[in-house]
Formats: structure tokens, C-alpha cells, sequence
């Protein structure tokens, strides 16, 4: 993602049909816009959290690029860490269980 260069407005702004403020995207504007720490807030309160920690991204293969650059889409992946049912299941078997015997 980057920022695209278009066509001069009325304020001396150029912009491209379709962009924000000629970024492609208002994750690439707040990004390019905002301190490194404010930009993390920022970030932090519109994708949240994985387990108190920021999330990570994932690289996308290279053909998902492509289709994703000749539809003209934006795609962005991140990663959370899943705690599966049977661990949760688990977790609450010895809690119960632990309450029984005491």
C-alpha cells in the first residue's frame, strides 16, 4: 500500500478517485500520519488485542497479492492465539473438580 498520486484539488491536495486523502487505505493514512506511539493506539483500539499483547501480521502469498492488486482490494491478515474448547473444557473440569474436593 501506498500513497497515490491524482489529480490537483481546490486546496492544493492531490487525490485519486476512490483514495483517502490520496492513501490507499486509512490504515496506510493513520500510519504515515500519526507518531509511531500514537499510530500503536491508535492501532490498538480499532483491531484490539490478542491476550494483551498488539497483534502480528501474516505475509500474504504472493499470488493473493496479486489477485488482491488486479481487483483493486485491499486485504490485511493478522493472527490471533486461539485457546481451543478442550483446553477450556479442561481448565473448568479441574476448577470443578478442585471445588468438589475442597
Amino acid at each position: 500500500m501506498e500513497k497515490r498520486e491524482g489529480e490537483e484539488t481546490e486546496n492544493g491536495t492531490t487525490q485519486e478517485k476512490g483514495s483517502i486523502c490520496g492513501f490507499d487505505s486509512l490504515y496506510l493514512l493513520l500510519q504515515t500520519s500519526l507518531s509511531s506511539q500514537l499510530f500503536q493506539e491508535v492501532n490498538r483500539i480499532l483491531l484490539g488485542l490478542n491476550c494483551g499483547k498488539k497483534l502480528e501480521s501474516i505475509a500474504l502469498p504472493q499470488p493473493v497479492k496479486a489477485l488482491s492488486a488486479n481487483h483493486d482490494f485491499d486485504l490485511q491478515v493478522a493472527t490471533y492465539i486461539s485457546t481451543s474448547i478442550a483446553s477450556i473444557l479442561g481448565l473448568l473440569n479441574s476448577v470443578l473438580v478442585g471445588r468438589k474436593a475442597g
